[in-house]
């Protein structure tokens, strides 16, 4: 465990380095992204809007009051993302200089569409997705924007700094040929330099000659403290190890299924796999059409999100609330005791562990906030847990309890007194229903 101070420091002695580098030119700053050049949906039907099963099983109700990512940086690196037009991402923070900016923002790293992209137009969703499942904001009152779908990030008040470095993604993670491994290597060392708590890389690749570099600035990141997020790879894109997530040190994650099982669509990669989470037919946002006023009735969501890229959003968003939480309490966890951390309290697979799709197992985030470590003498059952229930998506009449209703000393309380029944009673209860 360790303090605060020293990130500071290492931010400072890391932008001097990289200021010496080839290949970040410190004299040219990253352009912003243009977010209007993005492709875009048009908007999702109310009638076809269903609630995020993920946050149900994930019990985001009761880990939200303790915990939405506030004061915590994560960088993604991607494909471009879009905010305009979108209610869930395009609102502002405000600074401890008292400047108001927004809470999300992205760079581009890339020389414009790939040349066989006919419209000229950016790809989008991709990225967007991944944000979204990790930081799409609530309402001021804790309230989701649509009333017709629970939906929200794991981490609502999480701020990021969305570098794209992909023209496009082909078969789920997998590096596309054409785009250069050195933008996402750049990506790394700017995030490194601007002190973000996390990194999340939702994309794969398998052999390249910028490999080497591509592990140093993994290393040089993790060494400042920095929390590194991948996805382990999909079927049939990932055969062996795919990186960053088989780097030393990197949280790699594989999907499950609202069965808990693990996704078919997640690679067969063994030990390279830390933990995992939700990452099949998950809730999240597209990129949506431009508009004066952000308004959910505009937005474009995606109903279906396939993968171990949208799985490994959900595990970073997780992380942020843990190192808010730690913080609050005067703790930083270093990148290695968050990673045991999410191990020691990840809800145990049907199978052995670890298992080849998930790990440890599913992540846990009530667990891993109250780090109740699982009993290390119950072992997993040959029998999968039973699917999770997904309740109807709220009529236009229902709004969620607003946070800010819950009265600060007695609530507080009572919610960590839930979550410690909650924690403990709903995996023992699926260990049971197994056995």
């Amino acid at each position: 465990m360790k303090h605060r101070g020293w990130r500071a420091v290492a931010a400072a002695l890391t932008l001097g380095l990289l200021c010496s580098q080839v290949t970040i030119n410190a004299a040219a700053a990253p352009a912003p992204l243009t977010m209007t050049d993005c492709r875009f949906s048009t908007a999702t039907p109310d009638a076809s809007l269903v609630n995020a099963w993920h946050l149900q099983r994930l019990n985001m109700d009761t880990v939200w009051p303790m915990a939405t990512g506030k004061g915590i940086k994560v960088a993604v690196i991607d494909t471009g993302i879009n905010t305009v037009g979108s209610p869930y991402l395009s609102d502002t923070i405000t600074g401890d200089d008292g400047a108001t900016r927004r809470r999300i923002t992205a760079v581009d790293l890339m020389d414009g569409p790939r040349p066989d992209d006919n419209d000229g137009m950016l790809e989008c969703d991709h990225g967007t997705l991944v944000t979204s499942l990790l930081a799409a904001g609530r309402q001021r009152d804790g309230s989701p924007w649509s009333n017709r779908t629970n939906f929200a990030g794991i981490a609502p008040d999480v701020e990021v700094i969305a570098y794209r470095t992909l023209t496009v993604v082909a078969d789920g993670e997998e590096q596309r040929e054409g785009d250069p491994l050195s933008a996402t290597i750049e990506a790394v060392r700017l995030a490194t330099a601007e002190g973000v708590d996390i990194i999340n890389l939702s994309q794969t690749v398998v052999e390249d000659p910028a490999l080497k570099e591509y592990e140093a600035a993994i290393a040089d990141a993790i060494e400042q403290g920095i929390v590194v997020v991948a996805a382990a790879g999909n079927a049939g894109a990932v055969r062996d190890r795919a990186y960053p997530a088989a780097f030393p040190g990197v949280i790699s994650v594989g999907s499950s299924t609202q069965g808990d099982a693990g996704a078919q669509s997640s690679a067969l990669v063994g030990n390279n796999v830390t933990i995992g989470a939700p990452g099949e037919n998950v809730v999240g946002l597209r990129s949506s059409q431009a508009i004066d006023a952000a308004a959910v009735s505009n937005q474009a969501f995606e109903l279906k999100g396939t993968g171990t890229s949208f799985a490994t959003p959900i595990v970073s968003g997780v992380v942020a609330l843990l190192l808010e939480y730690e913080r609050r309490h005067g703790v930083d966890l270093s990148p290695a005791e968050v990673k045991e951390r999410l191990v020691a309290t990840a809800d145990p697979p049907g199978h052995q562990v670890p298992d080849l799709r998930l790990g440890a197992g599913i992540v846990n985030p009530l667990r891993a906030l109250l780090n109740l470590k699982r009993d290390p003498q119950v072992e997993p059952t040959e029998v999968a847990s039973p699917p999770a229930t997904v309740a109807p998506a709220p009529t236009p009449t229902e709004q969620a309890l607003p946070v800010a209703a819950l009265a600060i000393g007695v609530g507080s309380v009572i919610v960590v007194l839930l979550g410690v029944v909650a924690a403990i009673a709903i995996p023992a209860a699926r260990r049971s229903s197994a056995s």
